[in-house]
Parts: structure tokens; sequence; C-alpha cells
């Protein structure tokens, strides 16, 4: 039950286990989840991922699982399901967030016994939806920290193509004071 902002707070291993299989039974969007660490299977139970997998498998629903380090193993197994995608952090978390549909739930494991805040609001939904986004490409190298310089190198690439030419029209526009070397 939500309370009447759409927040609602739960504790307990049996509290995470309803909210993973409500997301599986009762919703057909994909599901995202980041910050996963490798103790969620231990604490469920290999049986209770396993069925659930193979529900949602069986509705051909798609779950985007972000490990943490430590569950290196785990990501090797889930490789292997269809409907599955499955990258891992460089470093361990202490938050796990998971979306679907309007929901956004934020699980915090290392607390005994694990804490979940589920958040109903489509639009903060989507805002995770795209943040998730953004974590998902960035082991790809699909993002860049530019600084000031290379930016406005870059945004100029298209109209000045000599090198010479770009550091003068950098150096013209802007209060940078650019050299060829």
């Amino acid at each position: 039950v939500y309370a009447a902002n759409g927040l609602f707070q739960e504790q307990g291993v049996p509290a995470i286990r309803n909210l993973t299989r409500r997301f599986v039974e009762q919703k057909d969007d994909e599901i995202f989840c980041f910050g996963i660490p490798k103790s969620v299977v231990d604490l469920n139970g290999v049986e209770f991922h396993n069925a659930l997998h193979q529900k949602r498998i069986a509705k051909k629903q798609v779950f985007w699982h972000i490990y943490n380090k430590d569950g290196i193993e785990r990501v090797q197994y889930l490789k292997t399901l269809p409907y599955t995608k499955v990258r891992i952090f460089e470093n361990n978390y202490p938050v796990n967030t998971r979306i679907c549909g309007d929901e956004v739930c934020i699980i915090l494991y290392s607390s005994d016994p694990p804490i979940s805040v589920v958040i109903k609001n489509r639009q903060m939904a989507e805002a995770y939806r795209q943040y998730f986004w953004l974590l998902w490409d960035q082991p790809r190298n699909l993002f860049f920290r530019l600084g000031w310089a290379e930016f406005e190198l870059i945004s100029r690439w298209f109209h000045v193509r000599a090198p010479q030419g770009l550091i003068d029209a950098v150096n013209r526009e802007t209060t940078l004071a650019m050299t060829s070397e």
C-alpha cells in the first residue's frame, strides 16, 4: 500500500522478494536494475531468482542488469539467458536501484534487515531510467568528459578543419589562448 505521495517503505527479504515478483508477474515493462551486489542471490535464494527469470523469459520481458564488481560469477550465468542484458560496475556500491513501469525501488542490502523504499511516480521512474542508460553506456566509453578547450575545438571542427585554423578560431572567438603545442 502506497502513501498518498506515492512512497512506500518496507524491511526484510520477504518484502524485496514480493517487489521483485510483482515486477515480473504484474508488469510487462522492461526491468532496469543497477548496483546489484553478489549477496542478492544468496539472500533471496538461487531457486527464487531462477524461477523468476524463467517466468519473465516466458513472457519475453527484458531485464537489464548492472552488477557490482563482486557479482562477476552471476554475470557470467546471466549472459546465457535470453531477454537478459548484463554489465558490471568496476566497483561495489551499497545501494541497489530497480526501475519498472512507473516504480523505482531503492534497496539497501547492507542493512539488517535490508530496507527498501518504493516510489510510484512515472516522472521519477523515467528520470531513473535515463540515469540507468548513462551508467549502462559508461563502460563502453560512449561518453567522454571534455574540458573547455577540447569542447571549443570540437564545436568548430566541421567549419574549420585545418589545425591552425581551429586554433585561430578558438582564440578569436573565446577568451582561451591556445597554441599548437
